[in-house]
């Protein structure tokens, strides 16, 4: 079946598709959940629910193992599925999967979606995954949102690279369990990255 899927033509999909996206798991599965259609990502990486879509059946799984009530699921997955609309909308089109959901993350946490714009903007053509993650933890750690939102355009306008955001995440975290203020450890840590990634002689731009 699957060699007899590359050659189909029984309908209009592979006049546009990039690739037959077939199943995948174990042959002799009990259980079988079949899509409707590959989107965009499944059709990039040729895998099942890889996408947008993927993540909303993966809470779906994920409230079932937890034994959560029917109603409780389908309220959850809806409100994940606004979330990531939200999420590409400040993003755009373009977005990979992984910044989508970090995005759906940020919002949760509440940043508007304004506000991913001007993260994407900041970043140009480099993705915005772990700066989302950092900006979602600072809130998570009482860092205020337009403080947090602040640090993390600087951090992206000034180059810092995901190695470095990853060790300032840690950095400010150990700070906090260590009994400094959020804000302080945050803004002071941030101030140090940015002088370190500045060229030399150079100055990082103002905030926006």
């Amino acid at each position: 079946m699957r060699a007899a899927s590359q050659r189909c033509r029984g309908c209009d999909l592979y006049k546009t598709a990039t690739q037959v996206v077939f199943g995948a798991g174990p042959r002799h599965a009990r259980v079988v959940f079949i899509g409707e259609q590959p989107g965009d990502q499944e059709d990039r990486q040729g895998q099942p629910f890889v996408g947008p879509a993927g993540a909303l059946f993966d809470k779906a799984l994920e409230g079932a193992a937890k034994g959560s009530d029917g109603p409780k699921i389908v309220v959850a997955v809806k409100q994940l599925a606004v979330r990531m609309s939200f999420a590409k909308d400040g993003l755009g089109a373009k977005s990979t999967p992984d910044e989508i959901r970090a995005a759906a993350s940020a919002i949760e946490a509440g940043v508007s979606v304004r506000d991913l714009a001007r993260v994407r903007s900041a970043a140009g053509k480099r993705p915005v995954t772990m700066q989302l993650a950092v900006l979602t933890d600072l809130i998570a750690r009482a860092v205020p949102i337009p403080t947090a939102t602040d640090i993390v355009l600087q951090l992206t306008r000034s180059g810092v690279r995901d190695a470095d955001l990853s060790l300032f995440q840690r950095n400010v975290r150990a700070d906090i369990d260590n009994g400094a203020d959020p804000t302080a450890a945050a803004t002071t840590r941030a101030r140090g990255l940015v002088a370190k990634s500045a060229p030399s002689g150079g100055k990082p731009g103002p905030s926006q």
